[in-house]
């Protein structure tokens, strides 16, 4: 493997083949690339996880890549295997919970430094300049980094671009035989949002809503029209609403062809999340909200009528 990094190899880009993740994750990883001016023809991917998805190589943000193949289910798994194989000065890492958990542990045991969440990256002269958004999604900070190596996890909601499809070098094995740890653990599979993110169509409650009984007519509704539904960060608070139904920058990122929003304030840190969409149609009592003048249509008027009238004559 440490030949692969040599000479041609700039930075690395580091993927989880989960089914629900994988492509997105290329898509996403391959925009980053495009935005920060990172030739894909300098880089190495490292895909992670328990089998190499099929057409894998179509999907490849750069041209040369490389397989570990490992129980991803947890970073303990991993981290021996994938130390030796982050060898660049720069390692990007796609916006899910196992890579941006890897980049903070990897820069760590390899004497480097870490940014989670990161909007872009350059290096230069061994310095890197990342940007990344604070204060709840309020406020973008640059922050410069002179310790390298280098590990980058990407926000959610980045731009995509098609990936340039490339050839996996090298298949290696995690060897997990001396990894035994002194405690008992059992791992439990957290709902991955991706019916909003992958949805053409979606509702989001916000605290106009009510309470839970409004959340429930609120997903009832959604799901008679076809649609499917998410939630504000005081939705989600509320425990009106399922944790994994969270929309915005700590949450799901979405880009549906229509979101329907209800009853929701339009604070940036949500609008983030959304901005994306298509078409906003915002739905709220109060015509001086925020959302109200971000979005592409407006109805201001009681949520439950607008969204029971829309069920009514729509099936999306």
């Amino acid at each position: 493997m440490k030949d692969i990094h040599a000479e041609k190899t700039e930075y690395q880009a580091v993927i989880h083949t989960a089914p629900s993740l994988f492509r997105r994750s290329c898509r996403v990883m391959a925009g980053f690339l495009r935005d920060n001016g990172l030739d894909p023809e300098r880089g190495m991917t490292l895909l992670i996880g328990e089998e190499l998805p099929e057409q894998a190589e179509e999907f490849l943000p750069t041209g040369r890549a490389a397989f570990l193949k490992a129980d991803s289910g947890a970073a303990e798994e991993v981290l021996t295997a994938a130390e030796p194989l982050c060898g660049g000065q720069l390692v990007l890492f796609a916006p899910d919970p196992l890579c941006e958990e890897l980049a903070v542990r990897l820069s760590v045991r390899l004497g480097g430094t870490s940014v989670t969440d990161a909007l872009s990256a350059r290096v230069e002269e061994g310095i890197a300049r990342v940007e990344r958004r604070i204060y709840g999604g309020h406020l973008t900070g640059t922050f410069r980094l002179s310790k390298g190596p280098f590990f980058i996890s990407l926000s959610k909601g980045l731009d995509e671009a098609d990936p340039v499809s490339g050839k996996v070098e090298e298949t290696v094995a995690a060897d997990t035989d001396g990894q035994k740890t002194c405690y008992d653990r059992k791992i439990t599979q957290v709902p991955s949002g991706s019916d909003l993110e992958d949805a053409k169509t979606v509702v989001i409650g916000g605290r106009g809503i009510g309470n839970k009984e409004g959340a429930k007519a609120l997903a009832d509704i959604a799901s008679k029209m076809g649609a499917a539904y998410g939630g504000t960060r005081p939705v989600i608070m509320n425990a009106w609403m399922e944790r994994d139904k969270l929309t915005g920058v700590s949450g799901a990122m979405i880009h549906p062809e229509l979101c329907i929003v209800c009853g929701g304030s339009g604070s940036p840190a949500f609008y983030e999340g959304i901005r994306r969409s298509k078409t906003i149609l915002a739905v709220n009592t109060d015509e001086r909200a925020p959302i109200m003048k971000k979005a592409d249509a407006c109805v201001c008027a009681d949520w439950r009528e607008v969204m029971e009238a829309l069920a009514e004559i729509v099936t999306l």
